[in-house]
């Protein structure tokens, strides 16, 4: 009696160690493990295509984004369609001009209710200004929270990047602006970046490619680091109070 009280006192053992072995397993995969991207596109003219592919651990997990006049989203786990193609938007443009005729109804019978929505003036700038002072006095722990998060932001890796574009804001300022903004940066930015403007209209055409592969560890430590401060849970509970 007591040796097969013993067994299964084993077996039970060994069933708790596989399922924790096994809970261990996916925890350090899902840290580990890449999370894979790739999104290409372009625009000329008026015409507009762009899209994006994320997977993890293909083929468990994928992710399809089309857009082309239309926004389709794709969702497969383990090869199984969750998210089908988007259907276009089959309501008639009469039923919608008819609704946005009632909500204008509504509001002109009832201004009281847009007045309430939106917020005075006096609440907005005082939390501005109650914001600003909270800057101002932990400007070194925002500043040190900031630099963990792009920190962690370094660690998505562009293994190829791609993109040139011709654009024009239609003002040869502002246009000249951002083009020695592009000359300045431009030895920092991650793989080919070309941009060539426009000064006398408007114009933004080109295209682009981009492919890369992020892993949550980085993401997990810095939240845990945030996370762990005491001053950071503080400063939360006072911009909570003010907004």
């Amino acid at each position: 009696m007591l040796a097969i009280i013993l067994f299964i006192l084993k077996l039970l053992g060994m069933l708790i160690l596989v399922l924790l072995g096994l809970v261990l397993f996916v925890f350090f995969l899902v840290l580990f493990a890449p999370v894979k991207y790739s999104s290409n596109g372009s625009k000329s003219g008026d015409d507009l295509k762009l899209k994006a592919l994320i997977t993890y651990l293909n083929p468990i997990v994928r992710i399809e984004v089309h857009y082309q006049a239309r926004l389709i989203v794709i969702v497969k786990i383990l090869g199984v369609t969750l998210c089908p193609k988007q259907k276009e938007n089959t309501v008639p443009r009469k039923k919608q001009e008819k609704k946005e005729r009632v909500q204008r109804t509504e509001q002109k019978s009832n201004p009281s209710a847009v007045e309430q929505k939106t917020p005075k003036k006096n609440s907005v700038f005082d939390a501005l200004s109650a914001c600003v002072a909270l800057f101002q006095e932990n400007k070194e722990l925002i500043l040190e929270v900031l630099k963990v998060i792009l920190k962690a932001l370094k660690t998505v890796f562009l293994r190829k990047c791609y993109m040139k574009a011709i654009f024009g804001t239609g003002q040869a300022d502002t246009t000249g602006f951002i083009y020695a903004a592009y000359c300045s940066l431009q030895d920092y930015l991650p793989g080919e970046v070309i941009l060539e403007p426009v000064w006398i209209e408007p114009c933004l055409e080109g295209e682009y490619y981009l492919k890369g592969k992020i892993r949550l560890i980085h993401f997990v430590a810095a939240a845990v680091k945030i996370l762990a401060n005491r001053n950071v849970r503080l400063l939360y509970k006072k911009i909570r109070s003010v907004m």
